[in-house]
Formats: structure tokens, sequence, C-alpha cells
């Protein structure tokens, strides 16, 4: 069976504001071509979009608890780094995946520390 849009997918504006103070823009999962084909327009986010709505997209930490939405290398191509941090949903992470998040900023902020990359 092919994967559906995620639950709650639609519930989301696609991409949010840069959180004050920090590098950090939460979006939704992006999601395979065939999926975007049954939602409206101004909802879609693929991998195209992504790139295209932040330019400077420096790195994504994917924190989903799945690989089925879309192919990374799509973004990774373009000279985005990518990091798969599998979440359980709907539970407070466990404190190794805290840590290894919190590596990931500090790496990404201290190898861009004086470029504009989020």
């Amino acid at each position: 069976m092919a994967p559906a849009i995620p639950d709650r997918w639609l519930d989301y504006t696609p991409i949010g504001k840069q959180i004050e103070g920090t590098r950090f823009i939460a979006f939704k999962v992006p999601l395979k071509e065939h999926l975007n084909k049954s939602i409206l327009r101004h909802q879609r986010l693929d991998a195209n979009i992504l790139l295209e709505k932040i330019p400077n997209l420096g790195i994504i930490i994917d924190l989903t608890n799945t690989n089925r939405y879309y192919n990374p290398q799509q973004i990774c191509k373009n000279g985005v780094d990518y990091k798969k941090i599998c979440t359980p949903g709907r539970v407070t992470p466990p404190s190794n995946l805290v840590k290894e998040f919190r590596k990931c900023v500090k790496d990404f902020l201290t190898k861009n520390s004086s470029n504009g990359k989020r």
C-alpha cells in the first residue's frame, strides 16, 4: 500500500517563520510528488518548494520516525546537510535523542558561524 499523507499534515502551514533569536525554521515533512498532487497548491511542500522558500537552507534535522515521505537526496544534492534522528511521535523523546539533536545543532552552528545558513 502506498503511503498516505501523514496524519494531521494538512492541519499546519507548510513552512513556519524563523524562530526569533535562532536560525530555526520549522516545516512539515516534504512529500513526494505523487502525494502532493492530491493537495491544494498553497498547501503543498516538496523538496523543490522547500529549497525555493528557504534559499539559504543549510541543514535539515529530520525528526520523523519514518523514511517514506521524501527522498533526502533531492535536498542534499543542493548542498544542504541532512541528519536523520528517528523520533517517536506523541511522546517526550528519550534523552539520548535530545542529546543527539543538541550535538547536531551545535556542530552545524560551529561549522556555519560566519554565514547566514539556517
